[in-house]
């Protein structure tokens, strides 16, 4: 007959314990990690939501600065085109006025 001494018994005994406490161990540390896991999913979240925030305000940033870009160059075109316009409308006038001899026509444009 087999005969299970006393020792192994023991030892059986210890090495099963020590299993249950690692096991034990083990998922308290799981549970923890899980834990710890999901704040780091929350917090995620809300830094994304944070960056598309950022995101639209930057858009909205740089289109008004696209929008101040093009008004100096809106409002020079304007102004030459006025410039142009008086031009015209002087060169105009002159050519229905009767010339005078010895007169002298400045245009500046």
């Amino acid at each position: 007959m087999n005969t299970l001494s006393v020792n192994s018994v023991n030892n059986n005994y210890v090495r099963t314990a020590v299993a249950q406490q690692r096991v034990s161990v083990d998922r308290a540390n799981v549970r923890e990690t899980e834990t710890r896991l999901e704040e780091y999913k929350a917090q995620l979240v809300e830094d994304l939501t944070y960056l598309g925030k950022l995101q639209r305000k930057d858009l909205d940033i740089q289109q008004v600065q696209g929008a101040q870009a093009q008004m100096p160059t809106l409002e020079r075109i304007e102004r030459n085109a006025r410039s142009a316009q008086q031009a015209v409308a002087a060169l105009a006038s002159m050519s229905d006025a009767e010339p005078t001899v010895g007169s002298n026509i400045n245009i500046v444009a």
